[in-house]
């Protein structure tokens, strides 16, 4: 009788210790990269699905990207440029939109975005997003790389070109009918 009374104890003192997730997150790590200094935002997302209702806040731990950019948010309201935290009460089966935007205001370079976000106070995750705006060389390395690829190449005149001037836009036209603009900058 002593030992059936000692299990339920053990029995009892385990459950108590018993936790289970509340939400998932798709994807933590999500990478962007354009060739076009002249786009206006870079931006991918992933969700965070709940399975019952959540407290959620969030907060921008790392911003390590060139000064000239800005960020923001969509988790699941788009916050304006500058907003670093928030708070939302998400309800259960819900999949929230959770969306990173790079400004990179015609600057080439590259950053790393780190949103943490707390749920019901007591789990924590990392979602990051890193941005590559690339260099010239990067793109002519690209267009070498393609050339097989590429019917031609033209300047804003219509011109075919060969070579490429800094702070000039030219369109590529390639074998499959795709075209894409392309922005040189030094």
């Amino acid at each position: 009788m002593k030992i059936k009374c000692i299990l339920l104890f053990v029995l009892i003192a385990n459950s108590f210790y018993t936790f289970s997730q509340s939400y998932t997150i798709d994807t933590t790590h999500i990478h962007m990269e354009t060739n076009n200094v002249l786009i206006a935002d870079l931006s991918d997302n992933t969700y965070y699905n709940t399975f019952e209702m959540c407290e959620v806040s969030w907060r921008v731990v790392k911003d390590s990207m060139p000064q000239e950019w800005d960020f923001s948010f969509c988790f699941p309201n788009c916050y304006d440029i500058g907003v670093t935290s928030a708070n939302n009460t998400f309800l259960a089966n819900e999949q929230v939109y959770l969306n990173g935007h790079v400004y990179p205001n015609n600057k080439q370079g590259e950053g790393i975005l780190e949103l943490e976000i707390t749920t019901n106070s007591t789990q924590i995750d990392t979602v990051t997003w890193t941005a590559k705006v690339v260099s010239i060389s990067s793109v002519n390395n690209y267009i070498n790389d393609s050339r097989s690829e590429i019917a031609n190449i033209f300047d804003l005149n219509g011109r075919s070109v060969n070579s490429y001037k800094k702070n000039s836009v030219y369109f590529i036209e390639y074998v499959n009918k795709r075209r894409q603009v392309i922005y040189i900058i030094d």
